[in-house]
């Protein structure tokens, strides 16, 4: 038993080094990472061999720097083309950038934060800062609350949180979508749906991404509120949600017998 709790610590000291070169970017020195894990020195790099010698992580001969390797790259491309999420959004968010040349995301729920998950770039010359593979507080962002908003409710976590917050989100369900300033990065503007599931659940949120001085409230309104909210239904009744689909069917029956 003895043995077995101590390969157990073993392993999740392996997993907290490897997980935490998905929050960097450009790489690490073994100091640097000891220091931030608060691990021995010593510990670390033996396991850094390890990784190596598998192909997890590679080290830089220039500078001496570790960051992730290729088995962690096809890892992780296998995840994302076994993704049904992945696989239903990705012609739809390519489709947004296409036609209204504006960075896309799809960000899914990651324990108490948001994930970044994947996206599709613009063309402009000027864009934020990438993304992709980033982690957020759920509570810090239009993707996030999106995700609370049309979450599993009531969650053990949201239990804690003041009424207020509920009250937020309630008007959030309602809207449909979300908006944030400044809570990805300075002068970053994001726009949020939900990505609904049969049972009215939120497995992920589509976002448009950009800098304030393209994302105007004129331009946020009329040219990307609405086209992103119909993404997001397209990809809601592929994942088996069609409340929004009936709704529609609803009005338009109506619509045709007023004019009738």
């Amino acid at each position: 038993e003895r043995s077995t709790t101590s390969t157990i610590r073993s392993v999740d000291k392996a997993l907290e080094v490897l997980e935490a070169f998905s929050e960097i970017s450009g790489g690490i020195k073994l100091s640097r990472l000891s220091e931030r894990l608060d691990m021995n020195r010593s510990g670390v790099h033996r396991l850094l061999q390890v990784f190596k010698q598998r192909g997890y992580i590679e080290q830089k001969q220039k500078n001496g720097k570790y960051h992730l390797g290729m088995t962690a790259y096809t890892l992780g491309q296998n995840i994302v083309s076994n993704m049904e999420i992945m696989r239903m959004a990705g012609a739809v968010m390519e489709g947004l950038v296409r036609d209204y040349n504006e960075t896309v995301y799809l960000a899914v729920r990651c324990d108490q934060d948001v994930l970044f998950f994947e996206n599709a770039g613009s063309l402009h010359p000027v864009n934020v800062m990438a993304l992709k593979g980033r982690r957020y507080p759920l509570v810090e962002c239009a993707a996030g609350e999106m995700l609370q908003a049309f979450g599993m409710v009531p969650e053990e976590d949201d239990l804690c949180e003041p009424f207020e917050n509920h009250a937020h989100l309630a008007r959030l369900k309602q809207q449909g979508y979300s908006t944030d300033a400044h809570r990805l990065g300075e002068g970053v503007i994001s726009l949020a749906v939900p990505l609904l599931n049969a049972e009215k659940v939120a497995v992920g949120s589509l976002c448009f991404v950009g800098p304030e001085s393209r994302f105007t409230e004129e331009k946020i309104k009329g040219s990307l509120l609405p086209p992103l909210i119909d993404a997001g239904h397209a990809v809601s009744a592929q994942l088996g949600y069609y409340g929004y689909t009936l709704v529609k069917s609803r009005l338009t029956r109506r619509q045709f017998n007023t004019k009738g």
